[in-house]
């Protein structure tokens, strides 16, 4: 039975394309993006879902979007969300079901 050191000639075609005369190119490199997007979110409608939420620890994103609505604030449901869910990150708001068990 003859010895299989790959189970894909891929990872062969791969080294042997990257093979200079540096070893140092045949280190993986890393397959992450190289930056993240910015947010396009304006830094004014974060203290309004802030204060919202501080209130109403319970609401989600669909109705702190309603209510903003309601009161003339243009915001999707996702940018709610997205923002929502950064101030839980950063500690400025306890999570819902966390505020629920209160």
């Amino acid at each position: 039975m003859p010895l299989r050191l790959l189970e894909s000639p891929k990872p062969l075609f791969r080294w042997k394309a990257r093979k200079t005369a540096n070893l140092q190119s045949l280190i993986p490199k890393s397959r992450c993006t190289c930056s993240l997007r910015k947010t396009k979110v304006p830094h004014e409608l974060r203290i309004p879902i802030l204060e919202l939420r501080r209130e109403h620890p319970t609401w989600g994103k669909r109705k702190i979007r309603w209510i903003l609505q309601q009161k003339g604030v243009r915001t999707s449901e996702s940018a709610t969300g997205r923002i929502i869910t950064q101030l839980i990150q950063r500690g400025s708001i306890p999570s819902a079901h966390l505020a629920a068990q209160r």
